[in-house]
Order: C-alpha cells, then structure tokens, then sequence
C-alpha cells in the first residue's frame, strides 16, 4: 500500500492520490479473486477425481453432490446387478422384463421433483417387491403366504355360486363378465 505522505510529498493533488489508491485498491481485489479463482479450480478438479473414482457413475455423483436427484435416462434398463435381485426376490425373467418397461414408462410420465431419484436402483429394487406382492407367490398367495381378501371374497363367491347353483336357486354365474 502506497504512502500517502510520500505521495504529498511527490507533488501530487488530493484528486490524483485518491485515483492512485483507488487503481491499486482494485488491482489488490482483481490479483484476490484470480487467486480464489485457481484454488476453487484445484479443489473442483480433486472432487471430480474423487467422485469419479468412488463412483464411476456422471449421473450418481451429480445427484451426490448436489444432493439432488436426477430423472431416469431415457435409456434406462435394469443392470444386471437390479436384475439379479429381481431375481432373487421371486420375479421370472419374463416378469422382470414387464416390470421394466412399466417401471421405466411411469417414472418417464412423471413430472416435477416427484420424478426424481438419487437412486435408481433402490427405487427399482422397491418397485420390485411391489410387483412380488402383486404377483403373489405362484400359489395364488401373496408374498408372505397369506391370501388377499380379494381372493378370499372371490373364493367365497365362487363357494356361494355353486351351492345356490346345486340347490337350483340363484341367478347367472357371471353378471359382470369377471369370475
């Protein structure tokens, strides 16, 4: 910083000092923010590196970094790894297939931050044991061995169908085209 004294003592006017600090006051400031300029340049390029390597993943290490979610790639399909676990929950490979495509066309519809996710695969691994339930377990069960009251009524009616039909009273089967 220049001395103001020394700068009286050149010579100069009140005017011409003040235009002096205030070119070397802005000088300070611009040599301040290019040096905050590099260093915020070094520490982004370490955290790129950093994320790049943890997780491989543009799309993952956005939504980590930003704490934000991102919208499912047009292209998404389930990865091998989603498709083992689908497995493993109890869906058949054609399952897995349908529950993909219906998995991808919903999230793909949605709109606003509800269309979201910072990760997909657990959102697929949900969307999974959903479909399990839905699917029951082949015996006409769902997931935890216990039947729906849906299929309970429905076999109850079945039941009361075939006794009012025995006992000859009763009116059609079938009013409604279902069971």
């Amino acid at each position: 910083m220049m001395d103001v004294r020394v700068l009286r003592a050149g010579g100069l006017s009140d005017a011409e000092i003040v235009k002096i600090l205030e070119l070397e006051q802005q000088e300070r400031a611009a040599a301040r923010r290019e040096t905050n300029r590099k260093s915020q340049q070094k520490h982004r390029a370490r955290k790129r590196v950093m994320d790049d390597v943890l997780t491989g993943d543009d799309d993952l290490r956005r939504a980590r970094r930003g704490g934000r979610g991102t919208r499912l790639p047009d292209d998404w399909a389930p990865s091998l790894a989603d498709q083992d676990r689908a497995l493993a929950i109890g869906l058949s490979e054609a399952q897995i297939q349908t529950e993909g495509e219906k998995f991808r066309d919903y999230w793909r519809a949605r709109v606003g931050a509800r269309a979201t996710s910072t990760n997909w695969s657990l959102n697929w691994n949900n969307w999974c044991r959903n479909a399990m339930e839905r699917y029951g377990n082949g015996h006409g069960h769902g997931i935890n061995g216990k039947r729906s009251a849906i299929e309970i009524a429905g076999e109850l009616a079945d039941e009361i169908r075939a006794r009012e039909s025995a006992a000859g009273i009763g009116g059609p089967a079938d009013l409604f085209g279902g069971r």
